[in-house]
């Protein structure tokens, strides 16, 4: 018997023989390589990921050490202005009584409304470093009117 006669007289070969044309004997190089291709993608992803991270960490760290920072100047700045308060009272107090002039009592009065302008510029910078963490951690502004 020949190999002619078992392929063409042989039936039950064939049924064997006919599904193996589906499977992919010599495409094992291209699937590794899409393989390889989708492994390096989800790596790249991962790094993305895990740098994103990363940078929202340090920002948060950043941001709560001004802040920190930024309690202690509020604090001084709070000082300041109650002391200055007090001079400016004590600078009325002695014009009233005709004992200073006008221009000294006007003086002490600027002042004190410069530490107020002082003490509100250290106050919105609080308030921009606490927005600051707030995004970083992930928050966002969301328009009243989005929300259902």
């Amino acid at each position: 018997m020949s190999i002619s006669d078992v392929l063409l007289q042989g039936s039950s070969l064939a049924y064997a023989v006919g599904p193996s044309d589906y499977f992919p004997l010599f495409e094992g190089g291209r699937l590794r390589a899409q393989l390889n291709y989708k492994e390096a993608i989800y790596d790249e992803v991962v790094q993305k990921y895990n740098t994103a991270i990363l940078r929202a960490v340090q920002e948060v760290a950043d941001a709560v050490e001004t802040l920190q920072q930024m309690a202690s100047r509020l604090e001084e700045q709070r000082q300041i202005l109650t002391a200055q308060r007090k001079s400016s009272q004590v600078a009325e107090a002695l014009y009233r009584r005709g004992l200073n002039n006008r221009i000294d009592s006007l003086e002490t009065a600027t002042e004190e409304l410069e530490q107020k302008l002082a003490l509100a510029t250290l106050q919105g910078e609080s308030t921009k470093t606490l927005i600051q963490i707030y995004t970083a951690l992930g928050g966002g502004y969301i328009s009243p009117a989005s929300v259902p």
